[in-house]
C-alpha cells in the first residue's frame, strides 16, 4: 500500500520560474542552501553512488508498501527503515517486526534522506542540478508537506531535459511562493518519485553532456 494522492499535478516547466546554479560559495557545508532547516549539500555525486542509493530506495519503498495498511502505517514503517530504528509507541504490528528487523540496524538507511525521496535527489545531483529539499510526504496536520516533493535549482537546459521525464514519471512541477526561486517537482506517490529517479538515471548520459 502505497499512500496516493488524488490530485492534479502540471508536468509543464511553471511560468516564471528561474533557471540558475547556485554558486559554491552559497552552499553552506552544514545547511546546504536555500534557508531550510536540518538540510545539508547534496553535491558532486557519482553516478554509481546515485544508482546504489536508488536501487536500494526502490527496495525499501517495495518493503514499506508491502506491509503498509493504510497511509497512517506506511509513515511509521518507512521512518523505521529510514532511520534504523524504531521506538515502543510507534505501533508496528507483530507481524511486520519481523520482516523490519534486519533493517533496524540503527544506522541511516539512505544516506539520510526519506524513502521514495533519495533516489530521485541522489539522480538529480548526478545529473547536474542542485537538491535543496525533500520529503516524502506526511500524513500529519501541520507537515512540511502531505505529498512528496523535491526543490532544486537547474539551468535551463537541465529543466527542459527533465520535463518530459517529470511527465512520463506522472510528476508534476510548480513553484513555492516563499522561495520561488527554486524548482519543485511533486508526485501523488513515492512511486511517481521513484519512477522519475529511475528515468534521470537512464539518461545520465545525456544530462552529462550538458556540462
Amino acid at each position: 500500500m502505497y499512500p496516493t494522492a488524488d490530485i492534479e499535478l502540471d508536468p509543464s516547466l511553471p511560468a516564471g520560474a528561474e533557471y540558475w546554479e547556485p554558486d559554491p560559495e552559497e552552499i553552506d557545508e552544514y545547511e546546504g542552501f536555500g534557508l531550510f532547516q536540518d538540510v545539508w549539500p547534496i553535491t558532486d555525486v557519482s553516478v554509481d553512488d546515485a544508482i546504489a542509493v536508488a536501487r536500494k530506495d526502490g527496495l525499501l519503498c517495495q518493503l514499506v508498501g508491502g506491509l503498509a495498511r493504510d497511509a497512517a502505517d506506511f509513515d511509521v514503517l518507512a521512518a523505521a527503515v529510514e532511520t534504523g530504528g524504531a521506538g515502543e509507541d510507534d505501533e508496528i504490528t507483530a507481524e511486520s517486526l519481523p520482516i523490519l528487523r534486519p533493517y533496524l540496524t540503527g544506522k541511516a538507511a539512505l544516506e539520510g534522506l526519506e524513502a521514495g525521496m533519495a533516489g530521485l535527489v541522489y539522480a538529480l545531483s548526478a545529473a547536474g542540478m542542485y537538491p535543496a529539499a525533500s520529503c516524502r510526504g506526511h500524513p500529519e496536520p501541520g507537515s512540511w508537506s502531505a505529498i512528496p516533493v523535491v526543490m532544486f535549482a537547474a539551468d535551463r537546459p537541465h529543466a527542459e531535459a527533465l520535463q518530459p521525464l517529470v511527465e512520463s514519471s506522472g510528476c508534476g512541477f510548480g513553484l513555492d511562493p516563499v522561495r520561488p526561486e527554486l524548482l519543485v517537482i511533486n508526485g501523488r506517490s513515492v512511486q511517481d518519485t521513484l519512477r522519475l529517479g529511475h528515468a534521470v538515471l537512464d539518461s545520465i548520459d545525456f544530462f552529462l553532456s550538458l556540462g
